[in-house]
C-alpha cells in the first residue's frame, strides 16, 4: 500500500503544484489534517443529455465550452455519490474548513438543493452569492441568479477582521476565460484571506482555470491543486506562474448596495 504524503512534501519547498489526475484518487493519497483550507468549485451535473450534443445554436458559446470541455451527465444518483465522496476526503486532508461552491439544481420539475446531498457534513458557514444575472430563463419559475458558498468542518485559522462581512455578496459572474464555469477571484478572495493563515496550504480539487491558486499565492498562502483535463491543467499552470501581487478586492466594493454589519 502507498504511504501517503503530505501536501508539504509534495511541494517540496515550492509555493504551488498544479496536478493532472482523478481528484478523489489524488486526496486519498494524501494524509489526514496536512493543509489548511479547501475551496472548490465541482461541476453540478447539469449539462443536457440530449443526443445530439454537439449541435449548437450561433448564440450557444457557454454550452459548446462547456461540452468540450468535460463529461458532467452523470446519473443523478451517481453524482451525489462521488460529491459526497470528494467532500469526505477532503474534510478529511483539511485541518479547517472546506468552502464548497454550489447552487440548486432541477431534476424532474424537483428542486434538488446542495445541502440536501451534503447533509451528512458539519455546516459551519453559508454565504449567497448574487451573480447579477441569469443564464436559464422560460422555465416556469423566476431565473436563477443565485448559488452558495458552503463552509464544512471547523475553522483551525480565522481572521477575525471578516467578522463583519455580511453573507450575502453581490459579484458578476466572470466570463472573460476559456473555462465554462469560473467563479471570480473576488468570490474566493475573503475565503482564503479569512481561513486560511498566511503561508498556509489552500488545496482545489477541481482546479479548472486555476482561480483558487492564483488568489492564494497573491495572498500570500501556497497552492496545491488537481484537475482532469489537460486543457485545463494548462490553463491554471500559466495562470498561477504569471500571478501578480495586488491588494485584497473588498467584497462588492464598487456596489452601493453591499454593506457591512459595521454599516447598518
Amino acid at each position: 500500500m502507498k504511504v501517503r504524503e503530505t501536501m508539504e512534501d509534495i511541494l517540496n519547498g515550492e509555493r504551488w503544484r498544479v496536478d493532472e489526475g482523478d481528484c478523489l484518487t489524488w486526496l486519498r493519497s494524501q494524509k489526514t489534517a496536512s493543509v489548511d483550507c479547501c475551496v472548490t468549485s465541482p461541476p453540478y451535473n447539469t449539462l443536457n443529455t440530449n443526443k445530439q450534443a454537439r449541435t449548437y445554436r450561433p448564440g450557444d458559446k457557454w454550452m459548446k465550452k462547456t461540452r468540450e470541455g468535460y463529461a458532467d451527465t452523470m446519473p443523478e444518483d451517481d453524482y451525489q455519490e462521488w460529491l459526497c465522496a470528494v467532500v469526505r476526503e477532503a474534510l478529511r486532508v483539511t485541518n479547517g474548513l472546506v468552502w464548497v461552491n454550489h447552487k440548486t439544481r432541477y431534476r424532474n420539475g424537483v428542486g434538488i438543493h446542495p445541502l440536501h446531498i451534503l447533509k451528512d457534513f458539519p455546516l459551519w458557514a453559508e454565504v449567497v452569492w448574487d451573480k447579477c444575472g441569469a443564464t436559464t430563463f422560460n422555465q416556469r419559475r423566476f431565473a436563477t441568479s443565485n448559488e452558495y458558498l458552503f463552509a464544512f468542518g471547523r475553522p483551525r485559522f480565522w481572521d477575525p477582521s471578516n467578522d463583519g462581512l455580511l453573507s450575502v455578496w453581490r459579484i458578476a459572474q466572470d466570463t472573460n476565460t476559456e473555462h465554462p464555469c469560473p467563479f471570480p477571484e473576488r468570490i474566493v478572495e475573503p475565503l482564503v484571506a479569512a481561513s486560511c493563515p498566511p503561508d498556509g496550504i489552500v488545496i482545489d480539487p477541481f482546479t479548472g482555470s486555476g482561480t483558487t491558486g492564483a488568489v492564494a499565492l497573491r495572498l500570500g498562502r501556497r497552492f496545491l491543486g488537481c484537475e482532469l483535463n489537460p486543457e485545463y491543467v494548462a490553463m491554471s499552470r500559466n495562470r498561477i506562474a504569471n500571478y501578480h501581487v495586488r491588494p485584497v478586492h473588498p467584497v462588492a466594493a464598487d456596489d452601493e448596495h453591499q454593506t457591512t454589519l459595521f454599516d447598518l
